[in-house]
């Protein structure tokens, strides 16, 4: 657009294009008519600008995109900073200057403090994974990476295209005319003392690993194409036809469930005091409700197995959190022993929950290849069909009812839950959600309901720190909605109601609740408050934001109480000790997934036995040396088989300490550790010990901080970006790759993220006093959210609305700027 300087005439005509509206980009000729001649200092000029744009801006409106309406107010307020920019800021006031100003991000930086005792070195010590480098290079080994074994097979998934509809045929012949195919297995090659159901042994409703009659929602699998390589199976599996026959209308999330009465077994309600008549009693009585969407886990490995026939059974390679579940999901489909089916993990290119029990699908469905063609079968799943066919984390919704009195203490308060399960209740984390839905907070009397909803979607499964992520945001949402509908500061109504150390969290297992005899938010509390100077903070944010109207900020603080599942987690640890050379092995039940589990073992096995770490090594887990373990998950995996390696090696050492006695006293002043190995050996001492474990500071802070930055930076896109879209006619996932599906990036990352562990605060009841750290960080992440909301607010009140509002999540981008009630025909300068 070519302007005069001197008095800011256009002076020919100018081109606006814009893409992302339609199919291709369109051109505006009205408005760029309308701009000849006009003076750019004169509102009019921009009022009739932006007058003629929005009559001449029709967007389309496909699916999965963002909503019409939000891409035209979206072009609108393009052309509105476009306009502020020629306009330059001499002739524009100062309060929307920032409208014209390019955002420019800084590069991340962040700060790790914690504390360390070098007397119990290697435990406790900052040391990066013993596999850092190789991951680092790409040389460490996964499933995928195995090398090739002779005629083997590649395989991918047959998934259906259409949810809630019978499955009337299935034509193969043109799949089968694919260059390197070899077969389809399905449901009708299972053996026939086999069971179609990978979830067998756990107690729950049967899963199936291959639809027959139905298909329960779209990308659920009916069979595994196999083939010479993976781009001939892929293109196997896209040749298959299959013909339907629609069961009615598709039920797709939770208001869609709650509409059409479809749920499961209602759970029993949780009434703790009076929670009506304290609410009736109440000065303040709010209502509102919350909701919080699901979450692909993105993984960088997707759902992998390679399965080998050996002449006495079959060993499976597979990237799963749980070997146990996996070899009975094989031995149950083959109908063989389970002592023909040995699982093997060398470890796992990330998890977060979706591997404890949707892998064993997929090994099973590989098991059935490998039994079929009496080949190795190697599957690794494409994303997109990843992303269709496995289950995600539960969504949930929240109605409340609170009362509190003036002072903003609460009395009572009453919640209706909802969470999605899918097509399978088996994964069902929500009774976990309600024992931490009351957080740090102190109320005597709670009404709780919970419904479980039957969805034509997959099966959800655990998402790190299943349940509890959802029942944490559930309540912040509420004390954060109550205090603003009551006119109180939102930290402060928090703060007014913590718990206080003794005080029984009547949730945690009603009616009795649990007592919190270390409770020590309120210390924490004030310390964040004084340390991140939050008071100061809040000042300068409410002067920046009354300055800028086009620029926002917002500050949160979130508490968190996180409460560990150790009931029924076991784990097998092997320790052996090798004569020649005195290094040590250690085999153990739980899964390298990524969290370092592998190396906390090793110093733990290091610093009990007195040894180098360098003479350590951690092999892979395997269901020989360790049968029937539980899963690696919930945070206390690294922690239960440090333990197991630590009983282990201290009777190991218990022997060996009187072998080092011998020697001394047979003259040797000051016996070696191999000395001491080979003595034990040629007399016949045992140097190996089997542990099997149940349910000072952190074994390795620095790996600790990697948790909990990752966590943190996940949490990010649960709360921000992480939008899933699903086709209401057929039921089809739409967000199926990273064109469509947003988890976070590198930009993603805090400019400024400091972590600090708390100093000199060991655990009394942890392992060696470690803490959990793979989970609860993720539930802190919900802070950005609100301080997010706390941003909105500013704008609505700008635009001239100040009324209370709820902030789902997640809180994308979209629904972000559509909550700043930004109106372009009222755009100033």
């Amino acid at each position: 657009m070519e302007v005069n300087p001197d008095n800011m005439l256009v002076k020919s005509l100018p081109s606006f294009v814009f893409g992302g509206i339609n199919e291709h980009a369109i051109s505006a000729p009205i408005t760029e008519s309308f701009m000849i001649g006009k003076s750019l200092k004169d509102p009019n000029t921009l009022k009739g600008a932006l007058k003629n744009l929005a009559n001449e801006i029709r967007p389309n409106a496909p699916p999965v995109s963002a909503s019409p309406g939000y891409r035209k107010s979206l072009a609108l307020s393009l052309f509105y900073k476009f306009y502020l920019e020629a306009l330059g800021s001499a002739n524009i006031n100062p309060l929307y200057q920032s409208g014209a100003v390019p955002y420019v991000r800084p590069v991340s930086q962040g700060s790790q403090s914690y504390s360390t005792d070098s007397s119990k070195y290697p435990v406790n010590q900052p040391l990066p994974k013993l596999t850092a480098t190789l991951q680092a290079s790409g040389e460490a080994e996964y499933t995928t990476d195995i090398p090739r074994r002779p005629g083997e097979l590649a395989a991918a998934f047959v998934l259906t295209t259409q949810g809630n509809a019978k499955i009337l045929s299935m034509e193969t012949s043109e799949a089968m005319a694919v260059e390197g195919a070899v077969a389809i297995v399905s449901a009708k090659d299972i053996p026939q003392n086999g069971k179609n159901d990978f979830m067998l042994g756990l107690g729950g409703d049967p899963e199936i690993v291959f639809a027959t009659d139905v298909s329960e929602y779209a990308g659920q699998a009916v069979g595994l194409a196999l083939a010479d390589t993976q781009e001939h199976a892929l293109q196997m599996a896209k040749a298959v036809t299959l013909t339907y026959q629609t069961q009615g209308k598709q039920i797709l999330t939770i208001q869609d469930a709650i509409d059409a009465k479809s749920f499961y077994d209602k759970e029993p309600d949780i009434v703790v005091g009076d929670a009506d008549g304290s609410i009736k009693g109440s000065d303040h009585v709010v209502t509102g409700d919350i909701y919080c969407d699901t979450q692909y886990h993105f993984t960088m490995e997707t759902q992998t197995a390679f399965v080998i026939p050996e002449d006495d059974g079959y060993t499976v390679y597979s990237s799963n959190q749980w070997a146990q579940l996996g070899q009975f999901a094989v031995a149950g489909i083959l109908g063989i022993p389970e002592n023909k089916v040995t699982v093997v993990i060398k470890r796992v290119g990330g998890a977060y929950g979706s591997k404890i029990s949707r892998a064993s699908q997929v090994a099973a469905a590989c098991a059935l290849g490998s039994y079929v063609t009496q080949r190795p079968v190697r599957l690794h799943m494409d994303l997109e069909s990843n992303m269709k066919m496995v289950g995600k984390r539960y969504p949930y919704y929240a109605k409340y009812t609170v009362g509190c009195t003036k002072a903003g203490v609460l009395n009572g308060i009453k919640i209706d839950v909802y969470t999605d399960a899918g097509c399978s209740s088996n994964d069902s984390y929500l009774p976990y959600a309600l024992r931490n839905l009351d957080n740090t907070y102190n109320c005597s009397n709670w009404s709780i309901t919970q419904t479980t909803c039957r969805t034509h979607t997959p099966s959800n499964t655990y998402t790190r720190a299943p349940g509890y992520l959802p029942g944490v945001f559930i309540i912040e949402s509420l004390m954060d909605d109550v205090a603003t509908k009551i006119g109180m500061d939102v930290e402060e109504f928090k703060h007014a109601n913590f718990y206080k150390k003794g005080d029984i969290s009547l949730l945690s297992f009603p009616p009795k609740g649990q007592a919190l005899t270390y409770c020590n938010i309120d210390d924490l509390w004030q310390q964040m408050m004084k340390t991140a100077d939050v008071q100061a903070g809040k000042g300068k944010i409410s002067d920046f934001n009354k300055a800028n109207r086009w620029r926002k900020r917002g500050l949160s603080v979130v508490p968190l109480r996180y409460g560990l599942e150790w009931n029924g987690t076991n784990s097998t640890v092997l320790v052996s000790v090798y004569s020649g050379d005195g290094s040590v092995s250690v085999v153990h039940g739980g899964v390298e997934i990524g969290q370092g589990i592998n190396t906390k073992v090793a110093q733990v096995t290091a610093s009990t036995l007195g040894i180098p770490l360098s003479s350590v090594t951690v092999v892979p887990t395997n269901t020989f040396t360790s049968p029937n373990n539980t899963t690696t998950g919930g945070s206390v995996t690294s922690e239960i088989n440090c333990k197991g390696a630590l009983l282990a090696c201290q009777s190991l050492k218990q022997r060996l300490d009187k072998v080092k006695e011998g020697l001394i006293s047979d003259g040797v002043s000051d016996p070696t550790w191999l000395q001491i190995v080979q003595k034990a050996f040629s007399s016949g001492i045992d140097l190996s010990e089997k542990r099997y474990e149940f349910a000072t500071n952190d074994i390795n802070p620095e790996i600790d901080v990697g948790q909990v930055e990752g966590a943190f930076v996940m949490g990010l896109g649960y709360f921000l970006t992480e939008r899933v879209v699903y086709d209401k006619d057929t039921g089809a996932l739409l967000t199926h790759n990273t064109w469509e599906y947003k988890p976070p990036t590198t930009k993603d990352i805090p400019i400024d993220f400091r972590v600090e562990l708390l100093k000199n605060a060991p655990n009394p009841l942890g392992i060696l006093g470690s803490k959990a750290v793979g989970e609860p960080p993720l539930l802190m992440s919900s802070g950005v959210l609100f301080a997010l909301k706390r941003a909105v607010e500013s704008a609505r009140h700008d635009a001239g609305n100040s009324d209370p509002f709820i902030l789902n999540a997640p809180a994308t981008v979209e629904a972000t700027q559509q909550a700043c009630l930004v109106d372009p025909l009222k755009f100033e300068f």
